[in-house]
């Protein structure tokens, strides 16, 4: 059951604008949509064949982007790849993970 009738134009300007190019940069304020905008891309890019994508954020959001963002998210729209935490893990850890597992790898 979606809660969201519709992106805003950023997000869907941004999901656009990786689709087209398989890359996108942009200054988008507090408030936009980055967690939607990033993993609607890792999706895409999962989707497409690329089994290592990062995504890098401030260390003081991981607990609240693992605890209620990607849940959230989730029941926004399929998020069809496995998503890993690497953030606070010992640099062993975090080698090991990436080495071993595919998907999107969450690092602070």
């Amino acid at each position: 059951s979606a809660e969201i009738p519709s992106l805003l134009d950023t997000q869907s300007e941004a999901i656009i604008a990786y689709l087209r190019t398989g890359g996108m940069f942009g200054y988008i304020g507090v408030g936009r949509g980055k967690a939607l905008i990033s993993v609607a891309c890792a999706c895409a890019a999962y989707r497409k064949g690329l089994r290592k994508i990062i995504l890098m954020i401030p260390p003081k959001l991981t607990l609240q982007t693992v605890e209620k963002v990607l849940p959230w998210l989730r029941r926004q729209m399929p998020v069809n790849l496995p998503v890993h935490v690497l953030s606070g893990k010992t640099k062993a850890n975090r080698e090991k993970a990436s080495l071993q597992k595919s998907g999107l790898f969450i690092m602070a």
